[in-house]
């Protein structure tokens, strides 16, 4: 009676919700994907002509995630048909359930299988926001320059946090904090790809503060009211110099060397 109560309370209700896991994680992947292309959309990647990053995804063939799933859909599978004497839930233990219990065990095999977003793999398209025809398909970055994977990756970083905090093109009608810092962002990058990712946060309505050396001011002078200069004396003082960009601009000379 008690190893009866116990596969019926316990281990059966355990699978059960051993499975719900990884379906709600399933569903969440392919939800929170749908809800950054909402995101996306909202983002112009290039000017001329205008496009957009749409994020796609697909089932990895994967033979030790197909068995996972295999023998998960076993163990739950049959429950609601189960043979309600000790003997059948027993035997439904031992075929079914026990299978799944042993792999699990084997540690290489668990981190292979347990992690759902390693079961798919995800590629970034570009498509012409005016006729929605595809332009082009990132599957990695390996073979993009550097100011290329800083602009992808500005943009789906930038659809998350637009997700994230539910910001949009409309955003100044709500309140909500949306400032970020960005340190040293123009650092070995094209200028045109730093002044897309000032776009992008204008777009996003984003508040920005840009820690940069004094020699790329002239990037941000457009797209910042305030400057805090921060000079260094005797290599033992530091000094912060605070004023508008039209002072700034007026006085540069006196705090850089251009």
């Amino acid at each position: 009676k008690k190893f009866n109560k116990y596969l019926e309370d316990t281990i059966i209700d355990r699978v059960g919700g051993f499975y719900m896991f990884f379906k709600t994680w399933t569903d969440d992947i392919i939800s929170n994907i749908k809800s950054l292309n909402e995101s996306l959309k909202q983002i112009d990647f290039r000017e001329s002509p205008k496009t957009y990053i749409k994020l796609d995804h697909k089932f990895k063939s994967n033979e030790n995630v197909k068995e996972f799933k295999e023998l998960l859909h076993n163990a739950i599978s049959r429950v609601t048909d189960l043979d309600k004497t000790v003997d059948g839930k027993r035997l439904h233990f031992e075929n079914n359930i026990l299978p799944l219990i042993d792999k699990l065990e084997d540690e290489k095999w668990r981190e292979k299988v347990l992690d759902v977003r390693s079961w798919y793999e995800y590629k970034a398209e570009e498509y012409y926001r005016e006729d929605e025809q595809k332009f082009k398909t990132y599957s990695g970055m390996g073979h993009l320059s550097g100011g290329e994977k800083a602009q992808l990756t500005f943009t789906i970083l930038g659809s998350a946090i637009a997700y994230q905090f539910g910001l949009t093109k409309d955003g100044l009608q709500s309140n909500s904090f949306r400032f970020i810092a960005i340190d040293e962002a123009f650092k070995a990058q094209d200028e045109d790809k730093a002044r897309y990712l000032l776009k992008l946060c204008k777009q996003l309505h984003l508040q920005l503060l840009v820690v940069t050396p004094a020699d790329n001011i002239h990037i941000v002078e457009n797209d910042i009211s305030f400057v805090h200069y921060v000079e260094r004396k005797n290599e033992t003082t530091s000094w912060l110099y605070d004023m508008s960009i039209e002072q700034f601009n007026k006085e540069q000379s006196k705090y850089t060397d251009s």
